[in-house]
């Protein structure tokens, strides 16, 4: 009875709770699905069971095991407090999951912050056929595609989220934004120790009502430095940077935001963090797109939602029978299915798909070495239609006006404060604060504050100050 009474007043506590009891005082909904909710909660109340004392200095972990991985392994991840079907919720710490197989297992975090819920918005009714939106769905270009997968998988050493590669990945798309003449490109950057989310916005003309597409950019595998990451999630990205290219020269009657997000693998941080800082925006749909290039037969997408966005997994199904007849979508409801992006739009209320392939088995690549084109990456047409989906969906939720009014063509004019090569020397623009890399990733020492003299090779320059940015450089002696 004594540890009774001392477990009821240690509190707060997690607990699984009736979601009937969802706005109540004193409770704050970490988690919550059609028949479950997870809450951290004072003490004892009516129809909560109470899992564990909440730690503040935790990291509480939602794990499922891909085929292959050994239930009885997951003690090695941290202590299980909770079992909801395939799910297990799990108390672990950070340095535990850095060392954790990838391989076998998609981990998501177990929010921090209340979720934020929201009034339903108004249900769309089916998509019409748009000849504007049959324009861009035909500019989509399969040899686009492969090349900026090509560039993600061979460009940047590893993508991995707190590497300078992954930084690397994220000014390529920065740059290609804007140079599709985005002039609204922005870097979020959420942990110092992981490289920013970088997203772009087309304004609406008639109002600033939200549609986004994303994808993850950082990429990992279980052990070494090298993650190439074409399939999961440079299929993905290239989506994102595909749908930027088609829609940048038409007008829209709402507003477009392409995000690539970094920081997924280690339990989706880049959207979570990016998600809480716009919740209050506008924001009624959400496209995320993970892992599309890899198939075994049938080639079949999976369109996964939740109960709040069935309007909008049915928006995408009518979509693809007016845009892409025979390709064929597997839309279907699973709130559980919380392991990308998407999942951090669900907890802020707004409704998100999660684009995925569905064959007949994962990808044997998963968080490997071998996920390059041709192995992991190994069907381009099924990546090619999936983006033309993404194209096709986005572009009839955002509901185009017109051709972007012609302007007097500009140079595009590559915004950098360092020259692409420089001689023997490089001269530091007043108020910029550098770190300097080698190729291999060694932090290079600074003496002379005004002008850094450099033996001949290739640098990576990363500034802050009055502006942030991040280069590279070739040195010549």
């Amino acid at each position: 009875m004594a540890l009774i009474l001392a477990f009821i007043s240690a509190g707060p506590f997690l607990a699984r709770i009736d979601p009937s009891n969802i706005g109540a005082e004193g409770i704050d909904v970490l988690y919550c699905s059609d028949n479950l909710a997870i809450a951290r909660i004072d003490g004892p109340m009516e129809g909560a069971e109470l899992l564990t004392i909440y730690h503040s200095e935790k990291t509480y972990l939602w794990v499922r095991p891909l085929h292959g991985s050994l239930i009885s392994n997951l003690t090695d991840v941290g202590r299980i407090i909770f079992t909801h079907g395939n799910d297990f919720l799990i108390e672990t710490d950070e340095a535990t999951i850095e060392q954790l197989d990838l391989r076998h297992l998609m981990i998501a975090r177990l929010r921090r912050t209340p979720i934020r819920l929201r009034s339903k918005p108004e249900m769309r009714k089916t998509p019409t056929f748009d000849p504007l939106v049959q324009q861009m769905v035909d500019a989509v270009d399969s040899m686009q595609i492969i090349d900026y997968v090509r560039t993600l998988q061979n460009g940047f050493f590893s993508r991995h989220s707190r590497t300078t590669g992954c930084s690397l990945a994220v000014a390529y798309v920065r740059d290609h934004f804007e140079n599709l003449g985005y002039d609204s490109v922005y870097y979020h950057k959420y942990l110092s120790n992981y490289a920013p989310n970088v997203w772009a916005v087309k304004r609406g003309k008639q109002d600033d009502s939200t549609y986004v597409i994303c994808g993850h950019i950082d990429a990992v595998i279980s052990t070494g430095p090298i993650a190439y990451g074409a399939d999961d999630n440079a299929s993905g990205s290239a989506c994102v940077m595909e749908a930027a290219r088609v829609m940048a020269g038409y007008e829209f009657k709402h507003r477009v935001v392409f995000i690539c997000f970094t920081g997924e693998e280690q339990g989706l941080y880049g959207s979570y963090y990016w998600c809480n800082a716009h919740q209050n925006d506008p924001m009624y749909g959400a496209l995320n797109f993970d892992m599309i290039g890899w198939m075994d037969r049938p080639d079949r997408v999976a369109v996964i939602s939740d109960y709040q966005s069935v309007w909008l997994m049915n928006f995408v199904d009518s979509c693809g029978s007016y845009y892409l007849p025979g390709f064929d979508i597997n839309a279907y409801v699973d709130p559980s299915a919380r392991y990308s992006d998407h999942a951090s739009f669900w907890n802020i209320g707004v409704a998100a798909l999660c684009h995925i392939e569905d064959g007949n088995g994962w990808n044997p690549y998963y968080h490997t070495r071998g996920d390059t084109i041709g192995a992991g990456f190994n069907d381009l047409t099924f990546c090619w239609k999936n983006v033309k989906l993404g194209v096709a969906s986005l572009a009839s939720l955002a509901e185009p006006i017109g051709p972007k009014a012609s302007e007097t063509e500009k140079p595009v004019v590559e915004r950098r404060r360092f020259p692409t090569i420089a001689y023997r020397f490089l001269i530091i623009p007043e108020g910029l604060k550098l770190t300097i890399y080698d190729a291999s990733g060694r932090k290079i020492m600074i003496k002379d504050k005004k002008r850094i003299s450099l033996s001949g090779g290739i640098y990576f320059i990363e500034y802050t100050g009055k502006e942030d940015g991040l280069e590279k450089v070739v040195v010549i002696r």
